[in-house]
């Protein structure tokens, strides 16, 4: 897995950010990553703001992986989050004896621990 903090110059950049990633993965539901990796079946769903109580923005995109040693297709589920002008993303590509519900609660206490610590810098 992966964790990225973005800070944008303001919250309407992050926020573009965040509305381009949805629409991303609608166009391109399989993407080449480099280096034989190849996510595929991506599908994105940003949450109602009512339903995010730890940032400003927060979206979904899960999919399957493929790569070197990666043992065959894995799942793969991928989080962004932001608040103000910073998004952060967390990636969690799977391996044999984890499950889809492991992979996400992963990417759920990683990412809230990126968004805690964004949100103490940003006080």
């Amino acid at each position: 897995g992966a964790v990225t903090v973005t800070v944008h110059r303001t919250e309407a950049g992050a926020d573009r950010e965040i509305k381009d990633t949805v629409q991303e993965s609608f166009r391109c539901p399989n993407q080449e990553l480099g280096g034989g990796q190849r996510l595929s079946g991506l599908m994105s769903l940003q949450f109602d703001q009512k339903d995010v109580r730890n940032a400003d923005a927060s979206l979904f995109e899960a999919g399957k992986y493929t790569g070197p040693e990666s043992g065959g297709v894995q799942d793969y589920v991928w989080s962004k989050s932001r608040i103000g002008p910073v998004t952060t993303a967390v990636s969690v590509k799977g391996a044999k004896g984890y499950t889809n519900t492991d992979l996400l609660r992963i990417a759920a206490e990683g990412g809230a621990k990126v968004l805690y610590r964004v949100e103490l810098e940003l006080k």
